[in-house]
This record gives structure tokens, C-alpha cells and sequence, in this order.
């Protein structure tokens, strides 16, 4: 892809996934913003670029003179674009009078499952970790869904079908409980799609067991950015912001990301599709006249996840679940 293409390309994928009111599959909001100190002029070419692709435009506040209400303006504007999904997104002591620029990038995700869970099926269950195995809320469903193994993860991966067919959810579940380091170390895009290409993953009649959960978390960026090569952003005199109308005075003080990606049954008022369980059966026929007797997923310690766009190949969101309960914070990474 051409650098000119470049815009273009991640604006049509930004609306799709954020603005487009056609089913995603999840509920998905984002509020993703530059912030500058009050006086600053934006150029007329840069709100040109905005208004033509649909970019949030720069929001002036007051650092200098009052840091602590810019701080609310800021938290007030990301719980207005999320519609109350995410509050108090900027803690105390993220900005101060120093701040120059400040860019922030908060979502919020819940999976919409084609076949919601049974609520009336979670049950307390342990989860396995190296020292302990407290007890988490368990979900259970028994369908068809697709299944493969991958033999260099040493990890078995599941499709859990959303309600939408263009949004795709992948469990990874490492064989052994402690394996989920190693399987990370090993993971990359071209070993994920050499199980994800079409025809590799089975229909599988499948007992799934999987936790609920829900995290809710605040990093500052510094580490991730400069080890992919983002560094003079944050120097001032070196920070090139002249397309934001920026001098050599203008530079990146934070950048504060905040995640909150949570997982539970589905929606209640969904209409459910049909289920193994819904006839009491222990196994179902094939197209062949045989028996299909089910395949456990049991996700009953460390694994990974991650939500994928099958039309553009994206990945809008990747993670592990180490402890499946509710945790929220502040990191600097």
C-alpha cells in the first residue's frame, strides 16, 4: 500500500468499526483525541483532513492554568463519545501544567455471540494458575463450532461465532496449564493465519467452557511506542507537529491508552439458535449418518484471545485472560 493510501485506508476501517450502524458483532466505542493547550491554532488544512475523512478534530484545553479541570473535560468528552461505557478515563496525576499535547485512545468492547449462553449454566468453577486456583464464574454451551490445533503453539484453537459473520473471536487454549508464555513467545501473524486461512479449522461439535470476564485498564505508553521506533514525538525541539500548526515548542507528553473489553453471556433479549442441549442430546448425527460425540474446550486456565475483521485481515483486539476476574488500574508501560 502507497503512503497516499495510507489515510484513506484507516479512516474507512475506523468508521466501519466505529461509526457504521450495520451489526459488528460487539458493541464497540471508541474516543480517540488529540489535546493541546488552549491558543493553539490548528491549521485550516489539517480541519480540512478531518472533516473529509471523519477524524475527531484537536479539543483545546487548559493545562497550563488549570490541569485538573482539563483532566474532567477530557474524562466528561470520552464519557459522552462512549456513551457511559467508560468514566474517569484520565486519573489524577496523568497531566499536569507541563502538558503539551496529550493523545488519548479509549475503548470499549462486549462480544455479541450469535448463540448467547444460558445464563441459568454458569456455574463457580476453578481456574488453574501456577499457586492457587481460585474460583471464577464459568460459562457452558454445547454447539457446532470450528476447532484446530496448532501444533508450534502447542495450543488448540476455537472460532466462538458472533452476530456478526465478518467479525471473528479466536480462543487460543494452550495444551499445558503453564503454557500460555511459551505460546506467546511463538505466536506471530503468519503462524496464526496458517490456522485461520479458510479450511483449516473443522466444524466440530464442541462442550465450551469458558470464563466471564471483564478488564478495565489504563496504560501510558511510553516503553511500547519507542520500541517501535516512535521517539522524537516526545522531545521538544525534535517533534515535528508543523501540519498540526505545531513550532518546535509542541511535542507528545503522554499518550494514555485505556482498555476495557468485557465478556459475559451475550445479550439476554437475543433470539437464541439452536442448540445441542436444547434436546437434551449427548451427541449428534454428521452428514456421513455417524455419531458425533463432543469435543471439550475447557478454558479453565491461561489463554489467549483475539478479535479479528475477516474482510481486511485486522486485528482490533488482542489479549490474554491470566485472571479472569474483574481488574482495573493504571500501568506504565
Amino acid at each position: 500500500m502507497q503512503e497516499s493510501q495510507l489515510l484513506p485506508a484507516f479512516a474507512a476501517m475506523h468508521w466501519d468499526v466505529t461509526r457504521s450502524t450495520q451489526p459488528k458483532g460487539c458493541v464497540f466505542e471508541a474516543a480517540i483525541r488529540l489535546f493541546v493547550q488552549v491558543g493553539h491554532i490548528v491549521p485550516s488544512q489539517y480541519e480540512a483532513l478531518c472533516r473529509r475523512y471523519d477524524i475527531t478534530r484537536i479539543k483545546c484545553v487548559d493545562f497550563r492554568n488549570r490541569p485538573d479541570l482539563a483532566r474532567k473535560d477530557i474524562n466528561q468528552w470520552t464519557e459522552e463519545r462512549t456513551h457511559g461505557r467508560i468514566r474517569d478515563v484520565i486519573p489524577m496525576g496523568i497531566v499536569d501544567r507541563d502538558t503539551s499535547l496529550l493523545l488519548l485512545c479509549a475503548s470499549y468492547t462486549k462480544l455479541h455471540f450469535l448463540q448467547p449462553f444460558d445464563k441459568k449454566k454458569t456455574v463457580c468453577c476453578p481456574f488453574y494458575l501456577p499457586v492457587e486456583a481460585p474460583q471464577i464464574q464459568m460459562m457452558y454451551q454445547r454447539c457446532q463450532m470450528k476447532l484446530a490445533f496448532q501444533a508450534k503453539l502447542d495450543c488448540d484453537i476455537l472460532e466462538l461465532p458472533l452476530s456478526n459473520v465478518h467479525t471473528k473471536f479466536y480462543i487460543l487454549l494452550p495444551r499445558k496449564p503453564d503454557g500460555v508464555a511459551r505460546m506467546e513467545m511463538k505466536l506471530s501473524r503468519s503462524v496464526l493465519e496458517s490456522v485461520l486461512t479458510p479450511g483449516k479449522m473443522r466444524e466440530e461439535l464442541v462442550d465450551l467452557y469458558l470464563p466471564k470476564f471483564r478488564y478495565e485498564l489504563g496504560i501510558i505508553c511510553w516503553d511500547a511506542l519507542v520500541k517501535l521506533g516512535v521517539k522524537n514525538l516526545y522531545s521538544s525541539g525534535k517533534a515535528d507537529f508543523s501540519g498540526l500548526g505545531g513550532s518546535g515548542s509542541l511535542f507528545l507528553s503522554r499518550v494514555f491508552h485505556h482498555v476495557c473489553f468485557e465478556l459475559d453471556e451475550g445479550q439476554s433479549d437475543a433470539v437464541p439458535a439452536f442448540s445441542a442441549t436444547d434436546s437434551n442430546a449427548a451427541c449428534m448425527v454428521s452428514n456421513d449418518g455417524k455419531q458425533q460425540i463432543p469435543k471439550v474446550f475447557r478454558a479453565d486456565h491461561p489463554f489467549a484471545f483475539c478479535l479479528m475483521d475477516e474482510r481486511t485481515g485486522a486485528i482490533l483486539f488482542i489479549g490474554r485472560v491470566v485472571r479472569p476476574l474483574q481488574l482495573t488500574g493504571v500501568e506504565v508501560g
